[in-house]
């Protein structure tokens, strides 16, 4: 847990086995490095370092396969993770034009031009639907 995070390229990510299994934490990525890392007690700790930019790497567990979790590597600090509500907050973004680009696992990506004003707090909804 969490299943999804965003972290800034040479950000350290630590990644935990909260419990007594044997796990594996394999990485599906074609910017980064993958790893294949054993871990097989409880407490057992690795950290990682994600050089360049990725949206969005996968992380797996072959030995209990419905084990996943994302990873997206950006260069900025402009990002989020929606929260149970499925809401995020971007904040302290410089006014200015971007392209805002959401994920999601199963539903694909979307993204909106934007242009935002100094001082200016925008609220956007995005509605994601199966394909």
């Amino acid at each position: 847990e969490p299943r999804v995070i965003a972290v800034r390229v040479g950000q350290k990510v630590d990644i935990l086995n909260s419990d007594p299994l044997f796990h594996n934490v394999r990485t599906v990525t074609t910017q980064n490095e993958n790893f294949n890392v054993g871990m097989a007690q409880k407490n057992d700790r690795i950290t990682k370092i994600f050089n360049k930019p990725d949206i969005v790497l996968q992380t797996k567990c072959d030995v209990h396969p419905w084990m996943s979790g994302y990873i997206a590597v950006v260069e900025h600090p402009f990002f989020g993770v929606t929260g149970d509500s499925g809401e995020f907050a971007i904040r302290e973004l410089p006014a200015g034009n971007y392209t805002l680009e959401l994920w999601h696992e199963t539903l694909g990506t979307q993204s909106k031009e934007v242009s935002l004003k100094e001082n200016e707090t925008m609220n956007m909804e995005f509605a994601f639907k199966k394909q």
